[in-house]
């Protein structure tokens, strides 16, 4: 998709950095057009030389890239986002099944963390991706952390039974040392 927006006149600031970036990446063709921006003293200056001080995209990390976790156990992942402007940060957990908890620490002035607490972790989010965003006027970021949640299983006359799934069930999951 293309937009049109030359001849259009935008205060040179931190609200219109998300549109140099598109330009510099060639995101909706915005590379091919001459945008300009006003700064502080009224002169008009290009799109791609505006420099603001402070104002990039949102940097990332989550504690975990992949969680391994015993079914009825509880987690704890952690998500940090940095950036100036400071970003919003919040875990997707839509469709999870375990309690879910989240918990939001601002303990420096550069990053906000924020914590997601798993409670009686069920074999239901195997293979479930959970998802951090960090979010400014600038744009979003995103880290996923790919949870694997191994079943109590015991041996029964020869077959692997999983607890929920009936005699003989098996669910594809893996069998840790010692549950059995």
């Amino acid at each position: 998709m293309e937009s049109r927006l030359e001849q259009n006149f935008f205060n040179c600031s931190c609200d219109i950095r998300w549109m140099q970036l598109w330009q510099e990446q060639g995101e909706a063709r915005l590379n091919s057009q001459n945008l300009y921006c006003i700064n502080a003293d009224g002169s008009q200056l290009p799109l791609f030389r505006m420099n603001i001080s402070q104002c990039d995209l949102p940097e990332i990390s989550v504690s975990h890239v992949n969680l391994t976790v015993r079914e009825g156990d509880n987690a704890v992942i952690t998500c940090n986002g940095s950036g100036s402007p400071l970003p919003d940060v919040d875990w997707i957990v839509t469709g999870l099944q375990s309690i879910n908890t989240h918990q939001t620490n601002l303990n420096w002035t550069n990053v906000h963390a924020i914590n997601l607490t798993l409670v009686n972790v069920t074999s239901e989010d195997n293979g479930f991706t959970l998802t951090c965003i960090a979010e400014n006027v600038v744009g979003m970021s995103n880290a996923s952390v790919a949870l694997t949640v191994y079943c109590k299983c015991m041996l029964l006359w020869g077959m692997a039974v999983c607890e929920g799934t009936g005699m003989g069930g098996w669910r594809g999951v893996k069998v840790l040392p010692g549950l059995s």
